[in-house]
C-alpha cells in the first residue's frame, strides 16, 4: 500500500500535550465536567424534542479525545439522544492505544458513524504524526472492522483524507481510501462467515 511522505506537526505543543499522551487522553478536570455536561444537557433536551439524535465528533485536543473521556461525558450527562462521531485515529493520536479494543467496548453503545483516517504517530508526546493511507497506519482497521463485522454493527462510515502523496490528487488519495476501505470490510467479513 501506498504511503504518504510528509508529516504533521503542530507549531506550538502545549506544556500539558505530554501528560495527556501519556495518561493516554488526559483526565478532565471536575469543573470543565460540570460546564461540559450542563451545555450537552441543554443540547439533549433540546434533541429530545426534536426527536434526533446529536453526533459528537472526537478530536485530539478536546475533552471528547478518547473513548474514556467521551464516556465518561455521556454518563454524567445521561442522554441516549447524545452519539458518537468516532475517529479511532485521533483517538490513537491522543494516546489511546488500545482505541480498537478498550475504545470499542466503551463507545459501542454511543456509536452512530466512523471518521475514517489513519496515521503513524512519530513522536507522540511532540505532537509528530504522519497521515497516510486507511490500512497503512498504526490504526488497526482490519481489526476493528473484524468486530464490527462479528457484532453487526449498524455504523455509517466516513471515508476521509488527511494526506497528499507526492506528485498525486487529492480525489485520488480519496479513491485509494476508498478503496482501501473497501478491501478491510471485504476481508473482515469474510473472516466471520
Amino acid at each position: 500500500q501506498a504511503r504518504a511522505s510528509a508529516y504533521c506537526h503542530a507549531e506550538r505543543v502545549s506544556p500539558t500535550w505530554r501528560q495527556w499522551y501519556a495518561s493516554g487522553g488526559g483526565e478532565i478536570p471536575p469543573a470543565e465536567l460540570d460546564k461540559l455536561a450542563e451545555a450537552l444537557d441543554i443540547a439533549a433536551d433540546l434533541a429530545e424534542s426534536q426527536d434526533i439524535d446529536i453526533g459528537i465528533g472526537m478530536m485530539p485536543w478536546n475533552y471528547t479525545n478518547t473513548s474514556r473521556n467521551f464516556r465518561r461525558i455521556m454518563e454524567r450527562v445521561g442522554s441516549p439522544r447524545l452519539k458518537c462521531k468516532w475517529g479511532p485515529a485521533d483517538n490513537y493520536n491522543a494516546g489511546e492505544l488500545d482505541t480498537v479494543t478498550t475504545g470499542y467496548r466503551s463507545l459501542k453503545r454511543y456509536l452512530t458513524s466512523l471518521h475514517l483516517k489513519d496515521l503513524t504517530v512519530l513522536d507522540g508526546p511532540g505532537l509528530k504524526f504522519k497521515y497516510g493511507p486507511i490500512g497503512s497506519g498504526d490504526v488497526d482497521y482490519a481489526a476493528l472492522f473484524r468486530t464490527f463485522a462479528r457484532d453487526h454493527t449498524d455504523i455509517v462510515i466516513a471515508v476521509a483524507t488527511h494526506f497528499q502523496l507526492p506528485g498525486d490528487t487529492r480525489p485520488n488519495m480519496m479513491r485509494l481510501n476508498y478503496a482501501n476501505t473497501l478491501e478491510l470490510t471485504g476481508q473482515a467479513l469474510a473472516a466471520v462467515a
